[in-house]
């Protein structure tokens, strides 16, 4: 009897220690795969707890193509120069809507427009008439309005609230008025307020032929997406867009979705646009929700702080969808092809013809080659 009860005694000890034995084995492996599951998850996560976009580069890259592009005014592409530090991104300011030339209000007619003394202050030349004006703390933007001595509307331009100087081109009589407006804070132009009138008249002087009444607008953009340039075409006598003025080269969207096909109209401009990433682009033009006629890359709104790399890509696929061109192009445009001018973007076409660029000065390789402003030029 006391054999059985040590046999029975012993073979409940080493069953006990079996099963001591089985649950370390599966304690074992419970931890191995606990930290197959958190290295998986650090390889899949990144440290801000989101979807390791390196672990599925081969999975959505399909999927990524189609996605809609950013919007160029907020992801602006280049390639920062080492030897040039942006400025930080400012902190927002109050949301502004700037409306389209198609969704203006009417203006007040401008034969009722009275003068103002030394408010708008406008300098007569035979091929560029200066204009300018001190800030208005108040405006959300202007819109600068020209009229021929017959009150026949020549040219309009939509213009931020910080600019307080513009250039007419071929302007010797008539009437311009700025009009100042205040944004309401809802969408699209319709309960925007003029808060204030500035007005300058030139008078014709004697046997002076008054400027003819335009039908149309004087200037037709061009974009060749193959050539990678924009042309600058006038009309005929015909009234046909035929006669070539400008060529400039520019850089297009690095897909082709980014920079689509189609026509648009210039709507409202700025000196310098400022990029979400702290970068700044001048002489721009929306010409549609987001995408921009524009210069190069800057690290300031100066234009001494060139990014020369943004400049050497100008002619290449480069931007998120803006048209990229030389100081030289950006400029000639901002001033001359007022708000309405139309701009189209076509895949080829045999009137356009890349005109190439002119290399960067290595005495001063922060600047533009075209910037009449550069040292040297």
């Amino acid at each position: 009897m006391r054999q059985t009860d040590r046999r029975t005694a012993s073979h409940g000890r080493q069953s006990g220690v079996e099963e001591h034995k089985g649950h370390k084995t599966l304690a074992a492996i419970m931890v191995i795969v606990l930290i197959v599951i958190v290295l998986g998850g650090l390889y899949i996560l990144n440290s801000e707890g989101k979807i390791n976009i390196k672990w599925l580069d081969g999975v959505d890259r399909q999927l990524s193509e189609q996605v809609t592009p950013v919007p160029a005014e907020m992801s602006e592409e280049f390639t920062i120069e080492p030897e040039i530090t942006p400025n930080s991104t400012p902190e927002p300011t109050e949301k502004v809507y700037i409306p389209d030339i198609g969704e203006l209000q009417e203006l007040p007619d401008p034969t009722i427009i009275a003068l103002t003394d030394n408010k708008l202050n406008v300098e007569i030349t035979a091929e560029v008439s200066a204009v300018n004006w001190d800030e208005y703390p108040d405006a959300s933007y202007y819109v600068l309005a020209v009229y021929n001595s017959n009150y026949v509307e020549i040219q309009k331009d939509i213009l931020w609230s910080n600019i307080t100087e513009w250039q007419v081109p071929g302007f010797t009589s008539g009437k311009i008025i700025l009009y100042v407006y205040k944004d309401k804070g809802e969408d699209g132009a319709a309960d925007d307020e003029i808060i204030d009138i500035y007005a300058h008249e030139v008078l014709p002087v004697d046997g002076e032929e008054i400027n003819f009444a335009p039908t149309k607008n004087k200037y037709y953009l061009l974009v060749d997406k193959s050539s990678f340039a924009i042309s600058v075409f006038t009309y005929d006598e015909t009234g046909e867009y035929n006669v070539l003025l400008y060529t400039f080269p520019c850089a297009l969207g690095e897909s082709d979705r980014m920079t689509a096909l189609g026509t648009w109209e210039i709507s409202s401009k700025g000196p310098w646009k400022l990029w979400s990433t702290g970068w700044y682009s001048p002489y721009y033009s929306r010409f549609t929700a987001g995408l921009y006629i524009h210069g190069a890359v800057y690290a300031d709104a100066d234009f001494s702080t060139l990014s020369p790399t943004s400049y050497e890509k100008i002619g290449t696929k480069a931007t998120s969808g803006c048209i990229r061109t030389t100081v030289e192009g950006a400029e000639w445009i901002y001033y001359n092809c007022p708000a309405g001018t139309i701009i189209e973007i076509v895949d080829y076409s045999d009137l356009v013809v890349y005109p190439g660029k002119p290399a960067i000065d290595p005495d001063y390789p922060t600047w533009d080659p075209t910037d009449p402003n550069k040292p040297g030029n």
